[in-house]
């Protein structure tokens, strides 16, 4: 990702679509090409640090699918640096930034990869740095840890990594039958 970040800030300058931004977005927010342009100025909620997402996909559920979705990492700072020029945030039809995404990794050397694969990155991110699976679904939009399951790849000595639980002081003596 350095190397295509490296080659989207080399040819970056006005007129442009800014994909590094919009590329560090998505992970940092797991939204699809199609939420990340969709997003509007008037649906950002900035005492929050959270946005609407509109028709957000389901497979059940076409419109009237609307998320409101938290912000995290450094997606509230992105979207504060866009300039205000159009109703949307990202004011780019998704077939151009598709194109500018796949011409900067062919630049940048990387095969094989597609703009879903951002979403990927940016769900795993959450569940490495620890949040729980209702906290993923909420900011990933899915309903079910079967569908979400896919994005993490955890093992049983992950759980060890961190010490997540403290032992709870009852104030009873220690118990002195153990085996």
């Amino acid at each position: 990702m350095v190397a295509f970040l490296a080659a989207a800030r080399a040819t970056s300058h006005r007129g442009f679509i800014p994909i590094d931004d919009i590329v560090r977005f998505a992970i940092a927010t797991g939204m699809r090409q199609g939420e990340i342009v969709g997003l509007r100025w008037e649906d950002l909620n900035e005492t929050d640090r959270t946005i609407l997402i509109r028709d957000r996909k389901d497979p059940q559920v076409k419109l009237g699918n609307n998320q409101t979705v938290p912000l995290l990492g450094e997606s509230f700072e992105i979207i504060q640096a866009q300039p205000i020029i159009d109703d949307r945030i990202f004011p780019y039809h998704g077939d151009s930034v598709r194109s500018r995404f796949e011409r900067l990794c062919l630049l940048a050397g990387i095969v094989d990869l597609t703009f879903h694969d951002l979403r990927h990155e940016g769900i795993s991110r959450l569940f490495e740095q620890g949040y729980q699976i209702q906290e993923v679904a909420l900011v990933s939009g899915h309903r079910s840890w079967k569908n979400l399951a896919r994005y993490t790849q955890l093992r049983a000595v992950d759980l060890h990594r961190a010490p997540r639980f403290t032992k709870i002081d009852l104030g009873l003596p220690e118990r002195t039958d153990r085996r």
